[in-house]
């Protein structure tokens, strides 16, 4: 990526940003605390056995930060997390504009309800 302070975002630099949409590797929260063995036993694939290394130093890094009940609750939380998500399909806000230019309306603010993957925003610039 080039960004510069005060530059606007170029069309590659904004691609590769929007690659980045959704958890990456802190879905490897979900694997346990343990031996890459106890990922494989757990359906871990090979993408995710590289990241056991830079796991084992973060759930460290809790263990020496906080006592133990604290770090189960964010080890819980963060699971919690990954498994409830949910990202819009980019379909969704491209139906809800459209029928809105259908309709003749061209809303001057939106609201993007989670700024999640910013899907209704980057749908909107698109359609208005």
């Amino acid at each position: 990526m080039n960004y510069q302070k005060g530059l606007p975002v170029s069309a590659e630099d904004l691609g590769t940003l929007q690659g980045y949409a959704g958890f990456g590797g802190i879905k490897a929260i979900l694997y346990p605390y343990g031996s890459t063995d106890e990922w494989k036993a757990n359906g871990a694939t090979k993408d995710d056995l590289k990241l056991h290394p830079e796991m084992m130093r973060f759930h460290d890094l809790l263990k020496e930060n906080y006592i133990e009940q604290e770090y189960k609750e964010i080890i819980a939380s963060l699971r919690n997390s990954v498994l409830t998500a949910f990202y819009t399909p980019e379909v969704v806000p491209k139906v809800v504009y459209g029928v809105l230019k259908q309709q003749g309306i061209a809303p001057k603010r939106l609201y993007e309800p989670s700024a999640g993957s910013g899907v209704f925003i980057s749908e909107a610039v698109k359609a208005f």
